[in-house]
């Protein structure tokens, strides 16, 4: 019964919103790699790629997807595929590249994260918004830098507007 509710509970084309931090996972060692290969192609190299696609799937036409996810795929040549059909498909809201420190409880520079969120609907002609709270040149590993970014986020320190439908 329970493998029968969790089905229809992440039904495609469901949801208003996803909201996730999905798992950090190459697939390279999975065992189900080839499932993900051939049902998110551009997403295949990890788990967190094919979320990105997955969260899109699930929502209505007009719905949104709002993922924390590691940064790679927003500068890796692995992932320029999912880059380019994103920018190309989907309207881009927001865009944040919050790096490494985003996670108080991930000790050291073990993690780099962003920030999406996305609208299952084809780009649209209005601005969208990048944030990097703190600049790349911010090395500091003190016990305050999450709060620090926290905060700037919050002010909207690093908030930049573009037009995600010029990038595709």
């Amino acid at each position: 019964a329970r493998g029968i509710r969790f089905i229809r509970m992440v039904k495609e084309d469901a949801y208003d919103v996803v909201v996730g931090n999905p798992p950090y996972q190459g697939t390279s060692r999975m065992k189900d790699a080839k499932y993900v290969a051939l049902n998110y192609p551009r997403g295949k190299a990890d788990l967190y790629a094919a979320f990105l696609e997955r969260g899109l799937q699930l929502v209505k036409e007009g719905g949104v997807s709002a993922l924390v996810t590691m940064r790679g795929w927003m500068f890796l040549t692995q992932f320029t595929a999912l880059r380019e059909g994103l920018l190309q498909e989907r309207d881009l809201r927001l865009i944040g590249d919050v790096d490494r420190g985003a996670f108080s409880s991930v000790p050291d520079e073990v993690l780099a994260a962003a920030m999406s969120v996305f609208r299952k609907l084809p780009p649209a002609n209005e601005p969208s918004i990048a944030m990097q709270p703190t600049p790349l040149s911010d090395k500091s590993r003190d016990s305050g830098r999450t709060e620090r970014k926290r905060a700037a986020v919050l002010a909207q320190v690093g908030r930049f507007e573009f037009e995600a439908n010029r990038l595709a």
